[in-house]
């Protein structure tokens, strides 16, 4: 989790305007932004509005970070705003909405590691698979604890998924399911 950013303010102003970013407002409750986690910033960056990418990065000309995959990404910054956000930040139901669902692999990976289902031998892997498992079951309304079970079938099965294999998998899964309960 590192980021580099390139910018004319100094790095106490930079610090204010970023810590004005810590914490957000959704549906008049307050939540931890975690743009320091590079794994969230692409997503945060894109449910941002333009104002709000503005406002968060202000003049800065450049911000890199190591993905996920462990390589060199950049974010398109737009420099603009030279003020710094004095309220805690706004987030609509939909941006917020944005910003869970981009945690959902995290979350599920978290939950199969203490099943002992998740190793540490590639994360980059298994974030991956689950993602492609995640988007494969959003049209079936499955619970919880199904969607859970869903990505513990594919990870135990160690294959990244190309989407007509995953879709064929998990009808045969789904069905699987239907007649063991």
């Amino acid at each position: 989790m590192m980021s580099v950013i390139t910018t004319q303010e100094s790095q106490t102003t930079l610090a204010r305007r970023l810590a004005a970013w810590c914490v957000v407002e959704a549906d008049q409750q307050r939540f931890n932004f975690r743009f320091p986690d590079t794994r969230r910033l692409p997503c945060i960056y894109a449910a941002l509005t333009e104002q709000q990418r503005q406002q968060m990065t202000g003049p800065a000309a450049e911000w890199s970070y190591i993905a996920r995959d462990g390589t060199w990404e950049h974010l398109s910054l737009i420099p603009g705003i030279t003020s710094i956000h004095n309220d805690v930040p706004k987030l609509t139901a939909q941006q917020f909405a944005a910003l869970v669902a981009d945690s959902e692999g995290d979350e599920i990976a978290s939950m199969l590691h203490y099943r002992g289902v998740m190793t540490t031998e590639d994360p980059y892997l298994h974030h991956l698979i689950i993602s492609e498992a995640l988007k494969v079951s959003r049209s079936s309304s499955l619970n919880a604890q199904d969607k859970l079970d869903w990505c513990e079938s594919c990870i135990l099965e160690r294959q990244l998924l190309s989407t007509p294999k995953i879709i064929s998998k998990f009808s045969s899964w789904k069905k699987a399911r239907l007649t063991n309960n």
